[in-house]
């Protein structure tokens, strides 16, 4: 019985070796050495990879991974030139790693990896520039201008089909849901900037990468060709991609840039991202130009997003405006944004101001709305507000409101005061109980 056990086991161990050997004459030599340099760039180990990753390259001229074994090969020496070599190595690396990319580019005109490579050409040659190397702005240059200069641009800008699908999402309404039982706004997300390629030319796309890197290092050249992109492009998406690499400058002319689109833009979401780009700049020129739109503006969610680009610019003037339009806009829906953001502001004027606008005001609604603002600032001033429409309030359910939110925060004095009144309604129970069995014996 034993003898047969150890047959048994001898015969699948010899199994298991087969197989494995099987296996083994299955796999091409080129594609060993490719998977080791991939599991050492798992790992982060460059000069592994960079040694597997060329030695397949000069051994298997021919193999089907050469091109990806040269973007790889670019990728690491790049990689290992940030891990703190000293300067002249550092440059040297940069150097190879171009290089590599270039002899995929020059070899391989229909590869997967031609995008990747030409964008991380532009990575390394603008890291190059910015440490005084100027001679490779030739990189960023070249994937700009392509093999008809500046033109060449306009040609592919113009030559994109229209109907592209515009920024996912821009800025969204914000999501709307309850607590405890009133309507409330959450803040919106700022718009998507990542380009879909599927959707729209993926050489134009590299180009506008490019133009963004040498915004950076020659801001003059790149300008006018952007500005061409923001206003002319027939996609909304890379008009919208242009409009932001722009706004990310102080310049005298991003502000009417983004104003004429906000305007006039005949894509809705374009517009929407226009006014996000414009309440990122600060300064009283800015709330003039949101301002305008606003009271020019015919669409609900356009009036929104203008509300929500004030509330990110917090200058006097811009809280000034969303106080007009809280106390004086005839629509209900854009007041009680206007409220929300004023809560959410937590600046001392926004707070006076709602303050004020409680006390004077008779509607239920736009008091809900007003408490939930008090309950979003959650500062000293907001929660002593609340402590004092809970004891004088005399609507209940606006009282009710009030200790509600005083229950959600974990301020000393709002604790306090929610005990006052627990103990106060134990002490009014035990009186009642008291006077019931006073009566009882009485009788």
């Amino acid at each position: 019985m034993k003898y047969k056990k150890l047959r048994i086991l001898f015969f699948l161990i010899c199994l298991l070796l087969i197989s494995n050997w099987v296996f083994a004459q299955k796999r091409e030599p080129d594609e060993e050495i490719f998977l080791k340099a991939k599991a050492a760039l798992y790992q982060k180990e460059w000069p592994e990879a960079i040694r597997n990753l060329e030695r397949l390259i000069s051994e298997f001229p021919r193999s089907p991974y050469l091109d990806n074994a040269l973007y790889w090969l670019g990728y690491s020496l790049y990689r290992l030139s940030e891990t703190g070599a000293e300067k002249e190595r550092e440059v040297a690396l940069k150097k190879e790693a171009l290089n590599r990319l270039e002899q995929l580019l020059r070899q391989f005109n229909t590869s997967s990896w031609r995008n990747e490579a030409r964008l991380l050409e532009i990575e390394i040659a603008q890291k190059l520039v910015q440490s005084g190397y100027p001679e490779f702005k030739k990189y960023i240059e070249a994937t700009i201008t392509g093999v008809g200069g500046v033109r060449g641009v306009e040609e592919g800008v113009k030559g994109i089909k229209e109907g592209v699908v515009g920024v996912e999402g821009g800025v969204e309404h914000g999501v709307e849901g309850t607590v405890a039982g009133l309507s409330v706004i959450i803040p919106p997300p700022s718009p998507p900037l990542s380009l879909n390629e599927k959707e729209t030319d993926p050489e134009l796309e590299i180009k506008l990468i490019a133009l963004n890197a040498l915004m950076s290092l020659e801001k003059n050249r790149a300008w006018p060709v952007l500005e061409r992109v923001a206003r002319e492009n027939p996609s909304p998406r890379l008009r919208s991609q242009a409009l932001f690499i722009l706004s990310q400058y102080d310049d005298p002319r991003v502000i009417p840039l983004l104003l004429e689109r906000a305007s006039s833009d005949p894509d809705h979401q374009v517009r929407e991202s226009a006014i996000f780009w414009l309440g990122q700049h600060k300064g009283e020129e800015t709330v003039e130009a949101l301002s305008k739109i606003f009271d020019q503006a015919k669409d609900l969610a356009l009036k929104e997003k203008v509300l929500f680009a004030l509330a990110l610019n917090k200058n006097p003037k811009a809280l000034n405006k969303l106080i007009s339009i809280a106390r004086e806009n005839p629509d209900l829906k854009i007041k009680q944004r206007a409220i929300f953001w004023l809560g959410q502001s937590r600046e001392r004027m926004a707070e006076e101001a709602l303050f004020e606008m409680y006390d004077e005001t008779k509607e239920e609604n736009i008091k809900e709305n007003l408490l939930f603002a008090f309950s979003q600032s959650a500062t000293k001033p907001a929660i002593r507000k609340l402590i004092d429409i809970a004891r004088r309030e005399q609507n209940l359910k606006l009282k009710k409101t009030a200790i509600f939110y005083l229950a959600l925060t974990n301020d000393e004095e709002a604790l306090a005061f929610l005990k006052e009144i627990i103990e106060k309604g134990i002490g009014q129970n035990e009186s009642q109980a008291d006077g019931i069995q006073a009566g009882g014996r009485s009788s």
